[in-house]
C-alpha cells in the first residue's frame, strides 16, 4: 500500500498533471501563442526548459499542482480560450483511453489511468477553490459571456 502511495504521490500526479498542462500548453502553441509557460509544483525552483516558445519550470514540490499561461500579441478570443481551457482535461482523458487500448495487466499503470480519468472529468466541472477556478469553471464563464453577446 505504501508502496502505491508514493508511486501516486511522486510519479503517476507530476506526470497525470504535466499531461494535463501540456494540453493547454499544445492548444496555445496551435493558436499561435508567442509564449507558454507551464510550471509543475511549488517552492524553490529546480529546473528550467525551454524549447522554442515553449517553457517548462519544475519547482521542488513537483507533485502539488501546476499552470500554464500563454503569451501572445492579439488576445485570444473566447472560443479560443475555450478550446485551450478543454485541452488540459482532453489530454488526460486521451493519456488514459490510449493507455486502456494497450491492454497493460499492471496495477501501477491501472492507476495511472484512472488517476487521468479523474483528473480530466474533475477539471471540466466548473467549480471554485478560493480565487482559483477549474477548467471547467472558466469554460462556463466564457460561454456565458459568449451567449449574452
Amino acid at each position: 500500500m505504501v508502496v502505491y502511495l508514493i508511486y501516486l504521490i511522486l510519479i503517476m500526479a507530476p506526470l497525470g498533471l504535466f499531461a494535463h498542462e501540456l494540453g493547454h500548453g499544445l492548444a496555445s502553441l496551435l493558436l499561435k501563442a508567442s509564449r507558454v509557460n507551464l510550471v509543475l509544483g511549488s517552492g524553490k525552483r529546480l529546473l528550467t526548459f525551454k524549447w522554442n516558445r515553449l517553457v517548462i519550470t519544475i519547482h521542488r514540490v513537483f507533485f502539488l499542482g501546476g499552470y500554464s499561461n500563454s503569451e501572445r500579441n492579439d488576445e485570444f478570443s473566447r472560443l479560443e480560450q475555450i478550446i485551450i481551457c478543454i485541452s488540459g482535461p482532453l489530454c488526460n482523458l486521451i493519456v488514459a483511453g490510449g493507455l486502456s487500448t494497450l491492454e497493460i495487466e499492471n496495477n501501477m499503470a491501472g492507476l495511472f489511468i484512472l488517476f487521468n480519468i479523474w483528473l480530466g472529468v474533475i477539471n471540466l466541472i466548473p467549480f471554485k477553490i478560493g480565487q482559483k477556478p477549474s477548467d471547467g469553471y472558466k469554460i462556463f464563464t466564457l460561454l456565458k459571456k459568449m451567449k449574452q453577446q
